[in-house]
């Protein structure tokens, strides 16, 4: 439950922020594509569907762009395989896929009289405040660490557990034959 409202936060503000207006130049600024932890089990399609919640198109358009710009490390990968550990991966420019994007329905686009709109409600997923994704940095570089600590921990016992093993073997061939 935590992992999956961790990653609608931050799916959410990574579209955010993709979408929000430059400064009014000539030239848009090429971004730098985002590094992104992939955590074991999660999946590309998931990921995308946090993303882009209502529209499959934008999903497809998401995971195949993921693929291309991580050729190196998911060959071969499928948009729904589980990543068995957990790795970065970089993440397409929202801002660049959103061309893909297909325009809302001219009806959906009418703007209601002033007098009949209601108040506007907090959408579900909304961007997060910088409070918000200051804490949520926080607790990602901690889980890092955590990460890293058990890494070493989980390097120990294998050598430990290859030493056991020799051990063993070298007893079994102590053993007289009968």
């Amino acid at each position: 439950m935590k992992k999956t409202l961790f990653t609608c936060i931050a799916a959410g503000f990574l579209a955010w922020v993709a979408l929000q207006p430059g400064p009014a130049t000539a030239e848009p600024r090429a971004r730098e594509p985002v590094s992104w932890p992939m955590l074991p089990g999660e999946t590309l399609r998931a990921l995308a569907a946090h993303i882009y919640p209502k529209d499959r198109a934008m999903q497809q358009h998401f995971i195949r762009a993921t693929l291309r710009l991580n050729a190196d490390v998911l060959a071969g990968h499928a948009a729904d395989q589980p990543f068995e550990q957990g790795m970065e991966i970089l993440l397409p420019d929202l801002y660049e896929l959103s061309r893909y994007a297909t325009p809302a329905p001219p009806a959906a686009r009418k703007a209601r009289p002033a007098a009949a709109a209601p108040a506007p409600a907090v959408a579900a997923d909304a961007p997060v405040s910088a409070v918000e994704l200051d804490n949520l940095q926080k607790r990602n570089q901690g889980r890092r660490q955590e990460l890293e600590t058990l890494n070493q921990r989980l390097r120990v016992l294998e050598s430990e557990a290859a030493k056991m093993q020799e051990t063993i073997q070298q007893n079994r061939a102590a053993l007289p034959r009968q």
